[in-house]
Formats: structure tokens, sequence, C-alpha cells
């Protein structure tokens, strides 16, 4: 799931995916991608396949390649220009073989709640937003931060540490969060 969100100025920009899981998360394997919908648009403007393997209880960042910001730079996995184009009023979504598995914003609607700021997801959020239709409040799950802050880019502090692969899919990709029967997702 989503971990950070950087909306900073110019194209000081990126997501960070978080992995909860017990096991490494192969991107390509399964059918990751990230979906951008622009405004009020209800399907996505900009689709972008992801590759790349996220260790279990890593970060994987996909930032704008013309960031000028050091610690995105340094830290970014991977560019992607077309989706990480987002500019506070966008909604992004994290989609596994096209279904949502998380989604910052609120599908069709529009205003710039996410304009000039950061936001990093509160320790206590176990898994993705997988409803894209549903409002969008980010002081529920999320902790606001200036434009341009990148003090917590490249890890992600999670109360579901604990989670561990009791049951792990064919593709090796799911857990269960111990004590809590929800299936978990990058």
């Amino acid at each position: 799931f989503f971990s950070e969100y950087i909306e900073g100025s110019s194209t000081n920009k990126c997501v960070e995916i978080y992995n909860p899981t017990g096991v490494a998360i192969d991107l390509s394997t399964g059918a990751y991608s990230l979906a951008l919908y622009s405004g009020t648009n209800t399907s996505p403007n900009q689709t972008s396949n992801l590759t790349g393997v996220i260790a279990s209880g890593d970060v994987f960042i996909v930032s704008n390649s013309g960031s000028n910001l050091a610690d995105i730079t340094a830290e970014s996995d991977v560019t992607i220009n077309n989706v990480i184009n987002f500019n506070g009023d966008d909604i992004i979504a994290l989609r596994k073989g096209g279904v949502i598995i998380d989604v910052f914003g609120q599908i069709g609607s529009s205003g710039n709640f996410a304009k000039d700021v950061t936001y990093v997801r509160k320790s206590i959020i176990q898994t993705g937003d997988v409803d894209g239709s549903d409002g969008f409040d980010p002081s529920v799950e999320w902790d606001n931060f200036a434009e341009d802050n990148t003090a917590d880019l490249g890890s992600h502090t999670s109360d579901c540490i604990s989670c561990v692969p009791y049951a792990v899919s064919i593709t090796g990709d799911l857990s269960y969060c111990a004590g809590n029967d929800t299936e978990l997702d990058a």
C-alpha cells in the first residue's frame, strides 16, 4: 500500500509503496501498476506497469525524473513521468492485476486536497484503501507535512511489523497480519 505521497514544488513528486508482508513482492510477476486519474475522470488518464522487487517490510519509491530534491533522487527506485505527474487534485491508485489495492484520493472528485504537501501514512494503517469511490479525508489515515518534506522518505513505520506469512498465496505475495484476519498486499 502507499506509505508516502509527495506533491512538492515543480516536479518534486513521488509515491512510496510499502510491503507489510512477510515475503518479498515481485511487482512484475504480480502485475502491479500505477494509475493516474486526472481531475474528475473516472477512468485512468495514465497507467504504468511497475517492475522491481519490494523486500518484506521495505519500501519502493516511484518518482518523477524531473525532481530536484536530493532525497527523492537518491531514494527513488524507478522514475515514471506519465503517472507521477499529479498536481494536487489528481487521484493515484496502486493496482494488482488491474484491481485497485490502494488509492490516494476519491476517484471522480476534484479539489486541491493534496497540493504542495507531503503525506505519510499513519503507522496504525495496515492495508490500503481498495474503494476508490468512497470519500477521502486524508487526516484519517495520513499525517500532513510541509511541501517538499522528505524526512520520512525511504522507510515506513508500521504497527503491522508482526505480519508473518502464516498463510501465503501460491504466488508468494500475500500474507495475513498476526491476530488480524486481514489479507494484505503491498
